[in-house]
């Protein structure tokens, strides 16, 4: 074979090649990107109960071949105040190039001392009483209410409050994750949970949200999970456990919390 038919064949052979790897990246690079959406930006409000966060519409996604960022809207609990804007950043691997750079906060530390669900504890429920008693007629506060043992949706909208279950609610949805030291959570969003990429989901059922949610993972999102303090082991055994070990009651007075102190299957409220 002539060397210039070699030349031809092996530039031709390295054509092909190299289109296949660009289909292959380009595919990859959506599909990633895709994901970004649905699994990162949940992600990082699953594993942060401490504030209220609100990604961008998929189609406000920047991205390039190799990266993609998302823009996020983070608040913290208390009386209506500014969002604050942060950006999240991966690469085609799963990997965050740039991350939300969360503020401190109050409630984190709070979080980390969470005890829900590990039975009845009377000294401290006196506490709290104490403690609620001795705020202002009009003040309000923000608390995280343990309960004494895990109950279902049905269960705390029978036996609490049937208003807990619903489009706010701001359900801690297990014991702390050994890796973060805080318990998983889960709200619907400010838009419903279908803008945070779940198709048919019910406004109204928070753990079927995040059950529909977890099921939509897979080992290829592990990178993504990690990044945020979780895996898919954890969230999965939270899916199947589908309790509800405690909720954050954003700025209550002293009437409600007074309300909810005083039930039985309420193990204890910090107020914050």
């Amino acid at each position: 074979m002539k060397l210039s038919t070699v030349i031809k064949v092996s530039a031709g052979l390295c054509t092909v090649i190299l289109t296949a790897l660009t289909i292959a990246i380009v595919q990859q690079s959506q599909h990633r990107f895709d994901r970004l959406f649905l699994v990162s930006s949940n992600a990082i409000q699953v594993a942060s109960p401490e504030y209220l966060i609100t990604p961008a519409s998929p189609k406000e996604i920047e991205h390039s071949l190799f990266s993609a960022t998302i823009e996020m809207s983070l608040r913290q609990y208390g009386p209506e105040g500014p969002w604050s804007r942060h950006e999240l950043t991966e690469n085609i691997w799963g990997e965050a190039t740039v991350r939300p750079n969360l503020p401190a906060s109050t409630v984190d530390e709070a979080l980390k001392e969470f005890k829900g669900g590990t039975g009845p504890d009377y000294s401290e429920k006196t506490a709290a009483n104490t403690a609620i008693e001795k705020l202002g007629a009009n003040e309000k506060r923000t608390a995280i209410v343990e309960l004494t043992t895990p109950l279902t949706e049905e269960e705390i909208a029978k036996k609490i409050s049937s208003g807990l279950i619903g489009a706010k609610a701001l359900l801690l949805i297990s014991k702390p994750s050994s890796i973060s030291k805080k318990p998983l959570f889960w709200w619907p969003g400010f838009d419903g949970c279908k803008a945070r990429g779940l198709p048919k989901c019910n406004d109204h059922a928070p753990i079927s949200q995040f059950r529909q949610w977890v099921s939509l993972l897979n080992k290829g999102d592990e990178r993504s999970l990690n990044s945020t303090g979780l895996t898919l082991s954890i969230l999965k055994n939270a899916a199947k456990d589908g309790r509800i070990y405690g909720f954050i009651l954003n700025w209550s007075d002293r009437g409600q919390l007074s309300y909810f102190i005083q039930n039985p299957l309420i193990r204890n409220i910090i107020i914050l």
